[in-house]
C-alpha cells in the first residue's frame, strides 16, 4: 500500500526515475509473493520509463529480471529473449558485471532447456569475466556452474576438474554454504565414475557440514529469540517505571 502511495505521488510530481525504480522494487516484491503476472506489469512499466528516459543501465536491469522471471515461469522463449536483448545493452555499455550477470542467468536458462553446450559457452565467458572482479564468491560460483555443466555433457573428467578447482577455493575462504554444494555434487560425481572411496568420503564431508549449517542457523533464530524476548521485557519494565512515576 505504501509503495502504491509512493507510486501515485511520484507519479503526479513528473519524478519519472523514483517512478521505475519503485516500479522495479515493486516487481521484485511481488515475484516474492509469486503474484507473477502484477511482476511481469511491473517490471514492463519500469522498462518504458526507463525507455523514456534512455536510461540505459536500470532500463538493462528491469529487461534482465523480466527475463529471470519468465525463466522462473517456465516461459523460456521469453526468457532469453529478454536475457538477449539485456546482454547486447551490457556489452554496449562495457560493464563487466553487467554482462558477467546477464552471461551467467543465460547458461543457467540453456541448461534449463537442455542446451548444456550453448550453456558452457556462458558459463565460462563469465567465469573468465568474475576472474577480474573482487568477488571470490561469484567465480566460486562459476566453477560449480561449469563443473555441473561438464557433468550434463557427460564429460566427466572435466566436471571433475571444475569442481576440485571451487571446492579448493571455498575450502581457502570457507565459504560454508557453496562447500556443502560442492561436496555433494562431488560425491554423486565420483559415483558416477565408480570411486566408491572418494564419494564416501565427499559424501560424510557432505552430511557434516549440513547438520553443523543447521545447528548455526537453529543457534541464530533462539539467539535472536532471546534478545527479542530481552528487549520485550525491557520496554516492559520501562512501561512500569513510567507508571509508578
Amino acid at each position: 500500500e505504501q509503495f502504491q502511495k509512493a507510486h501515485q505521488l511520484f507519479k503526479k510530481l513528473g519524478e519519472k526515475k523514483k517512478v521505475a525504480s519503485l516500479q522495479h522494487a515493486m516487481a521484485i516484491i511481488y515475484t516474492k509473493l509469486y503474484m507473477y503476472e502484477a511482476a511481469v506489469e511491473n517490471y514492463t512499466n519500469s522498462i518504458s520509463v526507463n525507455r523514456e528516459l534512455k536510461d540505459s543501465t536500470s532500463l538493462c536491469m528491469s529487461i534482465e529480471s523480466l527475463g529471470n522471471l519468465y525463466a522462473r515461469m517456465g516461459e523460456h522463449t521469453k526468457s532469453k529473449k529478454y536475457l538477449k536483448e539485456a546482454l547486447v545493452i551490457a556489452r554496449a555499455e562495457k560493464r563487466p558485471h553487467g554482462i558477467a550477470s546477464v552471461v551467467s542467468n543465460l547458461g543457467h536458462l540453456y541448461n534449463k532447456i537442455g542446451e548444456h553446450q550453448t550453456a558452457l559457452t556462458y558459463h565460462k565467458e563469465t567465469l573468465a569475466l568474475r576472474k577480474n572482479m573482487d568477488n571470490k564468491r561469484q567465480v566460486i560460483l562459476g566453477f560449480l556452474a561449469i563443473g555441473e555443466t561438464y557433468e550434463k555433457l557427460g564429460n566427466l573428467s572435466f566436471a571433475q576438474k571444475y569442481l576440485l578447482e571451487g571446492l579448493a577455493l571455498a575450502e581457502k575462504i570457507k565459504l560454508k554454504p557453496l562447500l556443502v554444494n560442492f561436496y555433494k555434487k562431488l560425491a554423486q560425481l565420483y559415483e558416477k565414475t565408480g570411486d566408491t572411496k572418494n564419494a564416501y568420503v565427499n559424501l560424510k564431508q557432505y552430511e557434516s557440514l549440513k547438520d553443523s549449517l543447521l545447528n548455526e542457523e537453529k543457534n541464530k533464530q533462539l539467539v535472536e529469540m532471546e534478545t527479542k524476548y530481552d528487549v520485550e521485557q525491557k520496554e516492559q519494565e520501562i512501561m512500569i517505571l513510567a507508571i509508578e512515576y
